[in-house]
């Protein structure tokens, strides 16, 4: 039994990361069944003004999370508390928690490596002040005890890159949400069949990329009426350009932010899910479509391949015509390959991973 209160950090809601967000309120609404455990995420204060400037309200909103909830944290957390902070980008709480019992979870380097131009792709830059909140980040995270990694693969990144050494790191996988645990198998009906995209607009998750590929894939006789479902955020300007330009307005969906059942009834109705990120830290929509069924077609590297193995389809997005290639002629392999995405998902299931963090708190208190 752990004795010692564990607090976990999580998002400002602001920072609309939903996928922060989740992973932080899964434990806490589990483990509290097992431990004493409590979520504190930092509060809106000065952001909760009705103003018309965004940038203005940005940068409140950096205050409120950085400086007034910092502060907020030094009485919020006692000198015997487990702090676990839920995402690496808030490292910059560490000078505020009197605990000395600190641990942080690193969910991916996308955004550090572009401080040092690593990522391999024609991303965008970095402003001056981005430069200097990613150094930031870099900074109080090679102070923490311990950073538990989402992923060997970062875990990898996280040495090879910041000079970590290996014994201040630990993986802990992601896992699917317990919400999706039990949800009846009825597929959401649509008079087409359709793949299915879950994710937001970030750049590297590369969703002008997948509307060209499957510009490509439906030039097959085989998926010339499938149609594209986009879930997750609601399309932005540029990807709506990308529509507009193939002309795919009739062929190419959005579902916005859609809830855990319906997601999970989009899985489980899709012909694939088409995941062709250029990186990831994990990649928690791979997993969920495997528990359910849905055959799934992603980036050829890691850390995809960590996770999902021989389970899927994998392409390279660059070249979108071999892509569309690949996807066609593997897709005889989709029931062999929803059985072995089946039984790689079981990996990944709540429990199993929840406990790797119950025997981590109690090791540290």
């Amino acid at each position: 039994m752990i004795k010692k209160k564990v607090i976990l950090i999580g998002d400002y809601s602001e920072l609309n990361s939903k996928s922060m967000q989740n992973y932080a309120l899964l434990y806490e609404t589990v483990l509290k069944k097992k431990i004493n455990i409590k979520l504190i995420n930092p509060p809106k204060i000065l952001s909760n003004f009705h103003l018309s400037i965004g940038i203005l309200k940005k940068w409140l909103g950096y205050i409120d999370n950085y400086l007034i909830f910092g502060f907020m944290l030094f009485f919020l957390t006692k000198k015997n508390d487990i702090v676990h902070i839920c995402n690496h980008s808030n490292s910059l709480f560490y000078p505020f928690i009197r605990s000395k019992k600190i641990l942080i979870t690193c969910h991916d380097l996308i955004n550090i490596k572009r401080v040092f131009n690593l990522n391999n792709n024609n991303y965008p830059s970095l402003s001056l002040t981005g430069y200097i909140y990613q150094y930031l980040v870099i900074y109080f995270l090679k102070k923490f005890q311990l950073v538990i990694c989402v992923s060997k693969n970062t875990q990898k990144e996280l040495i090879k890159y910041l000079k970590f050494n290996k014994k201040k790191t630990i993986v802990i996988n992601n896992s699917i949400d317990k919400q999706f645990m039990g949800i009846k198998k009825k597929p959401l009906k649509f008079k087409f069949k359709y793949f299915l995209h879950v994710g937001n607009n970030n750049f590297y998750k590369n969703k002008s990329g997948l509307i060209k590929i499957f510009n490509e894939l439906i030039k097959y006789k085989k998926f010339i009426n499938y149609k594209l479902i986009l879930a997750g955020k609601k399309n932005s300007k540029d990807i709506k350009n990308i529509i507009n330009k193939f002309s795919l307005e009739k062929k190419v969906l959005n579902i916005v932010n859609p809830s855990f059942n319906k997601l999970a009834r989009l899985y489980m109705g899709a012909e694939a899910l088409i995941f062709p990120s250029h990186e990831e830290g994990f990649g928690i929509p791979l997993i969920e479509a495997q528990y359910f069924e849905c055959l799934v077609v992603t980036t050829n590297k890691m850390p995809m391949k960590e996770i999902l193995g021989k389970s899927c389809i994998y392409i390279n997005p660059k070249n979108l015509s071999k892509s569309a290639k690949l996807i066609y002629k593997n897709y005889y392999k989709k029931k062999k390959l929803i059985q072995l995405g089946k039984l790689n998902a079981s990996n990944y299931y709540f429990d199993r991973i929840s406990n790797k963090y119950l025997e981590l708190y109690k090791n540290i208190s």
